[in-house]
């Protein structure tokens, strides 16, 4: 056998070991998704312990998620309510469908939303809300408008929405102890 068919074969060998490795990667990645699938799909309600001793809870309910902690709770679905108890920080845009809702006390609280309103139209509304009720504008763009008072920071964002002629948003207060800060 000549030497330039010997370095043929050796990258004919190369090639399908790599293939060979590529569809093995693959098939192992197929396997842990379905093994995945499984679990979450007979696990609806799991109890997790940090390593600091705190409990998280996440329970899923039909089209409906819920984490919580000893600090609050997000819910995430087709189906999510705002809660009695919810932050007076935080108005309720009328004429919303809502898809996310985070409540952990009188001042940490959130929630993503769909409206027909105009991106516009939204971002003036909150800014009539939060400027009426004493909060000063730190930041405003088309995309955007973002609050302080007190203690406290707000923001509303738009975020890109998955059907025409709606606008998706998010609303959210942080007091600063919700705000984590950077350790050295």
């Amino acid at each position: 056998m000549e030497p330039q068919e010997d370095q043929v074969k050796n990258t004919q060998v190369k090639q399908s070991s790599k293939k060979s490795l590529l569809i093995g990667v693959i098939i192992a990645i197929i396997i842990i998704l379905g093994a995945v699938g499984y679990y979450f799909s007979t696990h609806r309600n799991v109890t997790v312990k940090t390593q600091d001793g705190k409990t998280i809870e996440v329970q899923q309910n039909g089209n409906e998620a819920t984490i919580k902690d000893e600090n609050g709770e997000f819910k995430v679905g087709s189906n999510v309510k705002i809660p009695a108890n919810f932050s007076k920080n935080v108005p309720i845009y009328k004429g919303i469908t809502l898809t996310s809702v985070l409540n952990t006390g009188e001042k940490d609280a959130g929630y993503t939303a769909t409206t027909k309103d105009d991106a516009a139209k939204v971002i003036a509304w909150f800014r009539t809300q939060y400027t009426s009720a004493g909060w000063s504008i730190t930041f405003e763009d088309a995309s955007g408008i973002n609050f302080s008072k007190d203690d406290m920071m707000g923001g509303v964002q738009i975020l890109p929405s998955a059907n025409a002629g709606t606008t998706d948003f998010s609303v959210s207060v942080l007091s600063s102890a919700g705000i984590p800060q950077p350790t050295n």
